[in-house]
C-alpha cells in the first residue's frame, strides 16, 4: 500500500471510528518535523510544547469531523495557525510583573516578561535613576508602572492629552533606560 493510502485510511478511522491509535500512527510519521518547525518559531521549549499539544488537539478535533485531504500539509497549516496566535495573544496580553522593595511589592504590567522584576532589576539602582529624571518624566513613570495607572488617568493628572502621555511615557522611559545603561 502506497504512503498516501495508508494515511487516507487512517484518517478514515480517525474519521469514522474516532480511532485514537490511527491518529497516533498519523502523528508519529510527522511529530519530530512538527516539534522541530515550532521550537524554531516560538521562543521557548515551554511554548513549543504547549502549541504542539495545541496543534494535535485542533488536528484530532478535525479529523474526527472533516475531511482531510494531506494530513501533513493540515498539521503544518493548524501549526502555523497555532503559532499566529501565539505572538497575536502575546503581544495584547500583558503580564504581571511586580518590583519588590523593602516596604512592600508594587505590581507592573509588562508584555515582556512574566519574571518578576525584582529579580534582574536592582531596586536601589531603579531608584537613583529615577532620581536623576526631570519631575515630569519621574512622575509619569512612577503612575504608569508603579502605581499602575492606565495612560488615560495619567493624561487628566499632568492635564495633558493622551497621545501626548504616551509620547511623554515613551521619552521618559528611553531616558530611564540611558541612565541606567551608562551605569
Amino acid at each position: 500500500m502506497s504512503q498516501s493510502l495508508k494515511e487516507q485510511f487512517q484518517l478514515f478511522r480517525v474519521r469514522t471510528f474516532q480511532d485514537q491509535k490511527a491518529f497516533e500512527v498519523l502523528l508519529a510519521d510527522h511529530a519530530t518535523g512538527l516539534k522541530r518547525f515550532l521550537k524554531v518559531k516560538l521562543p521557548s521549549a515551554h511554548d513549543s510544547d504547549d502549541a504542539f499539544s495545541e496543534v494535535c488537539i485542533r488536528t484530532w478535533d478535525y479529523a474526527c469531523r472533516g475531511n482531510i485531504d494531506h494530513f501533513s500539509g493540515f498539521l503544518f497549516t493548524v501549526a502555523r495557525n497555532v503559532i499566529s496566535e501565539f505572538y497575536r495573544t502575546r503581544a495584547r496580553r500583558p503580564m504581571e510583573i511586580a518590583i519588590a522593595t523593602d516596604d512592600y511589592e508594587i505590581p507592573v504590567e509588562s508584555k515582556y516578561s512574566g519574571q518578576k522584576i525584582s529579580e534582574f532589576v536592582d531596586g536601589e539602582l531603579m531608584k537613583e535613576a529615577l532620581a536623576k529624571l526631570d519631575d515630569d518624566d519621574r512622575e509619569v513613570i512612577i503612575m504608569r508602572y508603579l502605581e499602575g495607572q492606565s495612560i488615560k488617568y495619567v493624561a487628566e493628572q499632568i492635564q495633558k492629552t493622551e497621545n501626548a502621555t504616551s509620547v511623554l511615557l515613551h521619552r521618559a522611559l528611553k531616558k530611564l533606560r540611558t541612565i541606567i545603561e551608562s551605569k
